[in-house]
Formats: structure tokens, sequence, C-alpha cells
């Protein structure tokens, strides 16, 4: 539909391309569109499929967006990297540009990775999307750390590092807040906690008798139990799960055993706060 609407576009003379989102940062999927440009230059958004196109806007925090362009662009990691060096996504592609801080409200995220990875020339930061963590973007390190430039606010990121064709957690997870604030989201495991999960209206609705599996990401790179619980067979808008042991400062997933793999995660605060991503 994108493809389609930009030919048609040049086909009238009227300058257009393609901008995507290749994972969104806070829900499943991603999203492709077409963007026509005005006479000063202006960028004009729109998508083909839709009922109102001159009502574009983004619902949901994209990963990044980037712009499709004909010319190879000398910024992407696959102008000096060997292809094997990269993750298997569109960043082995060179003909894009970054223009995420076009639609959404952006900042930078300085991250240090961990010290058996400092000496490592390039990171890349995940998002989490369809059930596992997918990477969307890519930084230089520098004596451990590497920054992450224009990354969409209200989103949780994870550092990788690729190295034979594997992507590796090299870091903690990064909270940038809507606020543009960075926390670091280091489980706190001499700090635990028990926390009490409620129904939450389009997030979770619990099921009679089935059972749910809480983990927290911990710092060896994965997810890690805590815990199993089920709201038993009558529901009500009462029914509650109560998880012990839970570390502060954790981010955190519940699984239910008919998962999907569209659940999201979620921080807990020192009082026991639930924040969705």
């Amino acid at each position: 539909m994108a493809n389609w609407g930009v030919y048609m576009l040049r086909t009238l003379g009227i300058a257009s391309c393609v901008d995507f989102t290749p994972y969104w940062a806070t829900s499943t999927g991603g999203h492709f569109w077409q963007v026509a440009f005005g006479e000063a230059g202006e960028n004009i958004p729109f998508f083909m499929g839709d009922d109102t196109p001159a009502e574009f806007f983004m619902r949901r925090e994209p990963s990044k967006v980037l712009r499709i362009t004909y010319s190879k662009q000398k910024e992407s990691p696959a102008s000096f990297l060997p292809e094997k060096d990269i993750p298997d996504c569109f960043l082995r592609r060179s003909n894009f540009i970054d223009v995420t801080n076009q639609y959404w409200k952006t900042s930078n995220i300085p991250i240090t990775l961990y010290p058996a990875y400092a000496n490592e020339k390039v990171s890349y930061v995940a998002v989490f999307n369809g059930g596992k963590w997918r990477i969307a973007w890519w930084a230089q390190v520098a004596k451990g750390k590497a920054t992450f430039e224009r990354m969409s606010c209200g989103v949780v990121y994870l550092p990788f590092i690729y190295k034979n064709g594997q992507e590796i957690p090299a870091g903690d997870p990064y909270l940038l807040k809507q606020t543009c604030e960075v926390e670091q989201l280091k489980a706190d495991k001499t700090h635990l906690q028990t926390l009490k999960i409620e129904q939450k209206q389009n997030y979770l609705i619990f099921r009679p008798n089935a059972k749910y599996s809480l983990y927290y990401w911990d710092t060896v790179g994965k997810w890690i139990l805590l815990g199993v619980q089920t709201p038993g067979a009558a529901i009500t808008l009462q029914s509650v799960l109560f998880y012990d042991n839970v570390p502060r400062n954790s981010l955190c997933i519940l699984i239910p055993e008919y998962s999907a793999g569209k659940e999201r995660p979620f921080t807990v605060g020192n009082n026991g706060e639930m924040n969705w991503w």
C-alpha cells in the first residue's frame, strides 16, 4: 500500500517517499506509510489505506521512524561494517535516514555496557515487541559507553552486541521516560517486595484457573521466573495475584499460559506501583 501510494504520486510529479517504523516500541508489529512534500519542502505524512489520510498521526511510541532514500547514507552502519557484523534486520541496508524527531518526542540515551563488552566498537539497542527483544538502533562504543541518539521517549530499551551471529544482551535495561529522563533499570535484589497485581483494562483480564508466571529481567541477560499464580475458578473485579521476593527497580513481565506474545513489560516502583511500557 505504501509503495503504491508513492508510485501514484510520483507519476503526477509530486515528490514522495516511504517512512516506516520497523517495530512499535510499546506494542507488536511495525508500520509503513507515505510522505509527500509540499512546495515549501514540508512533510505531509499519510497512508493510502485510511479513510481520512489527511488526519495522519502516530498513536503509539515508535522504536524509530526511518525514511527510505535513493542514495546510500554514509552514517548507516552498513556503510562501514561488513554484513556479518550487523544483526539480520533493516540495519543491513544503507538507504535510510532517521526522522524520528519529526513524529515523536525524542532524546539521547547514554548507556553503560557491562565490563565484558567495554571494548566493542558498536552496540545496538532493542525494544520489546511481539514477545522478544528486537534490534531498533545502533551506536558506536567508546570506553564502554554508547549514546543512542534521537530515541523515542516513553520506552524501555535494552543494549545488545552482535557477535558470531548472536544478539547478546550487553547491559541493563534503560527507561527513557515521557519527560525524557533516563532511568537505569538494574534489579535491586537486596531490597525485595511483595507485588500485588490487579486486573487492568486493556492490559490484563484474568481467566479462571489460568496460570500466570511473573518474570524479572536479571543482569545475567534473561528473564528469571519469580513465581506462578492462578486467580482461581471464580473471577471477580476484586481478583488479584500476589508474588513475593520481587526486586525493586526491576523490569518485569507477566506471562499467562495462553500467551500470544503480546504481553508488555512493566516497571515496579518502591511502593509497588506498576507502570506498563
